[in-house]
């Protein structure tokens, strides 16, 4: 029985070792950074340390898994008001608006309280209220920079069909 587990555990960090090795080399779980203003209407520009990182975050979070079923997801926060969190959590996913995007933060700090999201984001009064966590595939988050106010924010391009370990938070 101690030669059958310790024959696994051999080969599962083999196979861990091996896949830390693979993603790393193919680059995977690398989130594109990518901006408004070009006439092809996007263009590279550099990281900030946060976003580096946060990138290097995604990169070591890079095991496969003997299956390699699933692809690499990271956890992200999205605020909104009362109505939206209802509605979200009734359909089961985040429709997109602004520009056919959901607008997210790493969910990896502490939750902004309700003043900070708005005053941070910039978005109306009582849409930081609640906030919602959930996982995304990495191949479907991306770094933009908002030409109205030049930040750079965290994006999911079109909407949010499947939420996966969904958390929603309601404040008082």
């Amino acid at each position: 029985m101690a030669t059958t587990a310790s024959t696994f555990g051999t080969a599962s960090f083999a196979m861990f070792a091996e896949s830390q090795t693979s993603a790393s080399a193919a680059g995977v779980g690398r989130v594109p950074i990518k901006s408004f203003g070009s006439s092809k209407n996007t263009q590279s520009i550099n990281q900030t340390e946060t976003q580096k990182s946060f990138n290097a975050t995604l990169a070591s979070r890079n095991v496969k898994g003997a299956a390699e079923a699933a692809e690499e997801t990271t956890r992200v926060r999205h605020y909104t008001n009362r109505k939206g969190i209802n509605g979200i959590e009734q359909d089961g996913k985040i429709i997109a608006r602004d520009n056919n995007r959901v607008y997210v933060e790493p969910a990896n700090k502490k939750p902004l309280s309700q003043i900070e999201a708005e005053t941070k984001y910039q978005i109306k009064k009582g849409k930081g209220r609640d906030y919602m966590e959930f996982d995304v595939p990495n191949s479907k988050l991306e770094w933009l920079k908002n030409p109205r106010y030049g930040t750079e924010e965290l994006t999911i391009k079109g909407g949010v069909e499947e939420l996966i370990n969904p958390l929603f938070k309601r404040r008082k």
